[in-house]
């Protein structure tokens, strides 16, 4: 796991450098890039059973992606809430009616340290205008059975 997602993170970082491409090029690319840390993060989630969590990480020097999975039993998690490296989902957060057949429900977590994935947004738009190239990003995804879950307005 770790070799392939310090191969990612470095196809990552290339991107980035490459000044002379289109911000709608950088952009197709980095959201290939966010497909393929969501499949690597699917990867570790796929023989873990419920209650279990895992991690890879490439982060050295400050810089680098670290991925962190927790994948727990689905009715435990809409009724407790889930956690994972720090962030909390609230129970009311998955009160609604979930996919049926599936058990389990997984979080995952992944840290671009030093290496904001959205810089190729253009600051003359008014985006990304506050966030670093360099900054630390975090994005939170939210899976059952292998399918990433979309909820609006969590507060």
């Amino acid at each position: 796991g770790e070799s392939l997602l310090r191969a990612t993170t470095s196809v990552g970082d290339s991107f980035a450098t490459s000044s002379s491409d289109s911000d709608v090029a950088k952009g197709a690319r980095a959201s290939k890039l966010r497909v393929l840390f969501s499949k690597l993060g699917s990867a570790l989630l796929q023989q873990m059973p419920a209650g279990a969590s895992s991690s890879v990480s490439t982060v050295e020097g400050g810089k680098g992606t670290e991925i962190a999975v927790v994948k727990e039993d689905l009715s435990a998690a809409q009724e407790s809430g889930v956690s994972s490296d720090g962030a909390q989902i609230p129970a009311s957060a998955l009160a609604r009616r979930l996919q049926s057949g599936c058990t389990s429900l997984a979080v995952q977590n992944t840290n671009f340290v030093g290496s904001n994935p959205f810089n190729y947004l253009t600051r003359s738009l008014g985006k990304n205008a506050y966030v670093a190239n360099d900054a630390t990003v975090r994005t939170l995804e939210l899976k059952q059975c292998d399918t990433s879950l979309v909820r609006p307005n969590l507060d």
